[in-house]
């Protein structure tokens, strides 16, 4: 657990199917999630088979702050969706609110954790969800600047073919590294 009670989930291959348990554990108390900046559906569709009513909608800054959300449980948000201190404390009431917010991704800086952990206001991200994809594509630029693709590409597309000053280089017998994996 992080800072403020932030929850990470590192959904690497060997843990996955315990994040996935452990996340529905945290939800089972909950029964109507809203998922405001859209999700896969079987994301949805796991929610669903828990027993929970999920909403598939997106709401202005001025419906959050109307306190649309004190009708949820839960919420869960990607990067559109600002949970700011105002917004929170609008999506609770005497009898209940919000419990839960859901980072779908990596980064919670649209999410006001001090706000959340005053109010009581559980917060979990997947820190590890995009590390695959941000991997791949690392290592496509890499081959990409080896190669000049983008230079050959603005090149060509302006009219000009300079085949000489886009000699690539092959990877063969050379050595690449990444910093981080």
């Amino acid at each position: 657990m992080g800072q403020y009670g932030v929850h990470d989930f590192n959904p690497t291959e060997t843990v996955l199917s315990h994040n996935i348990h452990h996340i529905h554990s945290c939800t089972q108390c909950m029964g109507r999630v809203a998922v405001t900046d859209g999700m896969p559906l079987t994301a949805v569709e796991r929610l669903q088979d828990a027993g929970h009513e999920v909403v598939l909608q997106h709401f202005s800054p001025e419906e959050l702050l109307s306190g649309v959300l004190s009708d949820f449980d839960a919420v869960v948000v990607r990067s559109s969706t600002k949970m700011d201190s105002e917004s929170i404390h609008a999506s609770k009431t005497e009898s209940g609110g919000i419990g839960f917010i859901g980072r779908a991704g990596v980064g919670v800086d649209n999410i006001d954790l001090a706000a959340a952990s005053d109010c009581g206001v559980v917060v979990c991200n997947t820190p590890g969800a995009s590390t695959r994809s941000v991997v791949e594509l690392t290592i496509g630029h890499l081959i990409a600047s080896v190669r000049h693709i983008p230079k050959a590409d603005r090149t060509l597309r302006s009219g000009e073919w300079a085949k000489k000053s886009l000699r690539g280089s092959e990877l063969r017998g050379k050595r690449l590294g990444m910093v981080g994996f």
